[in-house]
């Protein structure tokens, strides 16, 4: 079986553990965060405002903390964060959160004295749009951490299963690159993109850079692209246990030996793809589903498949083509596989009676326009 597949189980039980024990309960609702802790200085109310370098005011600020909002806003205008709070967290918040971006803000630096350093870190609801007004706001969270011991590094953390990491709008970069272990999202218990781009790059010897265990996207782009230089002892690059895509675009890469995309597989309606697409792509294989079983998710359009992970040759798959996903009876053979969530009319090429039949349809229109065009030449 895939090298890979025990450290999945494990962790993708542990998280459904956790998840299933919020599940009784009513959702929690954090109150608003009271203060924000950013670049090792305190924010409130009172106090608001942060420039880079030190000091702000109501006229010269590049962090501000916007209290009269219904939820209490953090804005970031061309901002340079580069010093933890004395925890290792860049930007920290106890209670919900919105994040508006304007300019082009950073995250980062080495803090190599922490064994688990985080760029953001709310325990409450987090939401990150543009502030701008026209889209245009970016943040980029690019931190390179080395530590002595077994160590963790988090891009964005939200504290607990009952909470939500959402990315309305703007841009969102994370790149990411551990001696140990990288996880560039862990939002609590839901990860929804409406819009913008989200992009997560993570690089260590065993990566998790997105594990969510529910997973919306309605709009935007959702790219996360994961390289684990020792994926037999970890690798994912995006895993949940439910998934609903009703539009947008997101790209799943595994650029070391493991899967794109890992689903702790349920009922086929728990991963949904019904507008939009998802593009997923493994050097081991696309897709694993962790399950014994043949499962395969509801998708309103086709599913195309290659087995060459950029996707080259690919064609339309049905059951007869192969097995879709790897799971725990068997690997998959595709190593590229999109989900369409649309109608369209792909060629089905998948076999040598499809393909032939496309290239003669294709041969008789070019002999009868030839035809025509004599015709036309001679009535003429």
């Amino acid at each position: 079986m895939m090298n890979h597949t025990i450290v999945i189980r494990i962790r993708i039980a542990v998280l459904i553990f956790v998840l299933l024990l919020c599940l009784g309960a009513t959702a929690a609702l954090a109150a608003g965060a009271a203060d924000v802790q950013l670049n090792g200085t305190l924010l409130t109310a009172a106090d608001p405002y942060w420039k880079n370098g030190g000091g702000g005011s109501a006229a010269d600020w590049n962090a501000f903390f916007d209290t009269s909002t219904s939820t209490p806003t953090l804005r970031l205008k061309d901002a340079v964060i580069n010093d933890t709070n004395g925890d290792g967290k860049y930007i920290s918040a106890d209670g919900d959160l919105n994040i508006a971006l304007t300019g082009n803000s950073s995250i980062g630096g080495s803090p190599n004295a922490y064994d688990g350093p985080v760029g953001i870190f709310v325990n409450g609801n987090l939401k990150i749009s543009d502030g701008s007004g026209n889209g245009s706001g970016t943040l980029t969270i690019q931190i390179t951490h080395a530590h002595s011991a077994p160590s963790v590094l988090d891009g964005i953390m939200v504290g607990d299963p009952a909470y939500s990491f959402t990315m309305e709008s703007g841009a969102l970069h994370i790149i990411l690159s551990d001696t140990d272990e990288s996880y560039g999202i862990v939002p609590g218990g839901q990860l929804i993109v409406n819009g913008g781009v989200l992009t997560v790059n993570s690089s260590a010897p065993k990566v998790f850079a997105v594990q969510a265990p529910q997973l919306t996207v309605t709009n935007g782009t959702f790219n996360v692209t994961a390289n684990a230089s020792t994926p037999q002892f970890g690798a994912v690059t995006i895993w949940f246990a439910e998934a609903l895509i009703t539009g947008g675009e997101c790209r799943f890469t595994s650029l070391s030996d493991a899967s794109g995309l890992a689903w702790a597989a349920g009922q086929p309606e728990d991963f949904r793809v019904t507008g939009g697409r998802v593009i997923v792509s493994g050097l081991l294989d696309a897709m694993y589903f962790d399950t014994p079983d043949t499962v395969v998710p509801i998708v309103t359009g086709s599913i195309l498949v290659s087995e060459n992970s950029s996707g080259a040759g690919m064609f339309v798959w049905d059951p007869s083509k192969g097995q879709l996903a790897s799971n725990q009876s068997g690997p998959s053979m595709f190593r590229y596989v999109e989900l369409r969530g649309y109608k369209d009319d792909y060629p089905q090429t998948g076999d040598s009676a499809s393909l032939w039949l496309w290239l003669g349809v294709g041969l008789g229109a070019l002999l009868l326009g030839g035809a025509a065009f004599v015709w036309f030449r001679r009535r003429k």
